[in-house]
């Protein structure tokens, strides 16, 4: 049904308490005979009564039923002075009318509104009085019209932006809650790498050295040795590493074991030991000049070469491992190259890439793996601030 003539929305308290309000005023004007005087030319009766209660009806329903209502209000409004009732309190009713169908309807409908009741206003004028009170009361019915369409419209207006401004700020705090969701997704998830990454390399190391031990523990007592104090030396690093982590994660324990040092690439030997102690032989070559980073690049470097180091290890069933480094003033390059035949040089499941490509894309660098002539590559490009 047409917006005009039906509207979904149940009268409110206020419009029950405006309804009252307007017809018990009209009924006091009439009955008593106090306040603004009419036509004074007949007493208000049950014909009177039954226009004030069509008048109450109608303002109380006037936003569910704004056309109806409006020609109901006009209609008593028009009646109440044709057949000479006293008082000119009614005149409020238009008011209401052009007020209502200004604020339900909008600004059009309001000026039409408007100029209905000038029109129906001053023809009911030229019916009841002389030429000179013709003249008065019709300027009086047109400001009167005119000033209830622009109080109506000025409402509209206020409604209107108090709607947009809270839908602005709704729209706001929903864009505040979704930054700070991806904001603490995007931490748990470099926390998760973080912890993957010292955990998967160790592991990994302690792994193939257990290896070792069992196989030659009993031919080789010595060289069992070496592997287990290989493992007790990881996994100490790996415990101290963890902690500073995790301690990193509070700011107040930010320095908490200052034996480990946070990751870099100053710790490159470390990681190249463990995978010599695993049987590889490791090289790292480095191109450019070495330079200071940033130490989110710094961070994301060593991981990268940490991850892939753990995938050849675990996955490769390589002998041998390069590391290549090349400095350039706008990035940082690494390469590590493997010479392995093992199909799990894509690191199993897949998380140490996801890894590995998510920190270089973090960075708004490039990340590239796959095979390469007889063994499997890792290669990324880390963007440099300007140094």
């Amino acid at each position: 049904m047409n917006a005009a003539w039906f509207r979904d929305r149940r009268p409110s308290r206020y419009d029950l308490a405006l309804g009252l309000v307007t017809g018990g005023v009209i009924a006091f004007n009439g009955i008593t005979g106090i306040g603004l005087g009419g036509v004074d030319l007949r007493r208000f009766d049950v014909v009177g009564a039954l226009l004030v209660a069509a008048v109450t009806a109608a303002t109380i329903l006037r936003r569910r039923y704004p056309v109806p209502t409006a020609v109901t209000n006009l209609t008593c409004m028009l009646l109440w002075f044709l057949l000479g009732f006293y008082g000119r309190v009614i005149l409020i009713v238009p008011i209401i009318v052009c007020v209502t169908l200004t604020i339900v309807l909008g600004r059009w409908s309001g000026i039409l509104a408007g100029l209905l009741t000038i029109g129906f206003g001053t023809g009911t004028i030229r019916l009841l009085f002389s030429d000179h009170r013709f003249v008065d009361y019709s300027v009086i019915a047109v400001l009167l019209a005119l000033s209830s369409v622009a109080f109506g419209e000025a409402i509209r207006y206020n409604l209107a932006w108090r709607k947009v401004m809270t839908e602005r700020v709704a729209q706001l705090e929903r864009e505040r809650d979704a930054e700070a969701a991806r904001l603490v997704n995007e931490e748990r998830l470099r926390i998760a790498y973080e912890v993957h990454d010292v955990i998967a390399h160790s592991i990994a190391s302690i792994s193939v050295q257990a290896g070792v031990a069992s196989h030659v523990i009993d031919r080789r007592p010595e060289k069992a040795k070496e592997s287990l104090d290989a493992i007790k030396q990881t996994s100490t690093e790996a415990l101290g590493e963890l902690r500073s982590v995790l301690g990193a994660l509070r700011s107040q324990d930010a320095n908490l074991d200052e034996r480990h040092p946070a990751a870099s690439l100053r710790r490159l030997p470390e990681l190249t030991r463990m995978a010599e102690a695993a049987g590889l032989h490791a090289t790292v070559t480095v191109l450019g000049e070495p330079a200071t980073l940033p130490a989110a690049v710094e961070l994301a470097a060593y991981r990268i070469v940490q991850e892939a180091l753990t995938n050849v290890v675990r996955h490769a069933h390589a002998s041998k491992v390069a590391i290549q480094l090349t400095y350039r003033s706008d990035a940082l390059g690494i390469t590590v190259e493997d010479d392995g035949s093992g199909s799990g040089s894509f690191g199993g499941s897949g998380s140490g890439l996801a890894g590995m490509r998510e920190r270089a894309r973090t960075l708004g660098g490039t990340f590239d793996a796959g095979r390469v002539g007889g063994g499997f590559q890792v290669a990324c490009q880390l963007p440099v601030e300007s140094r």
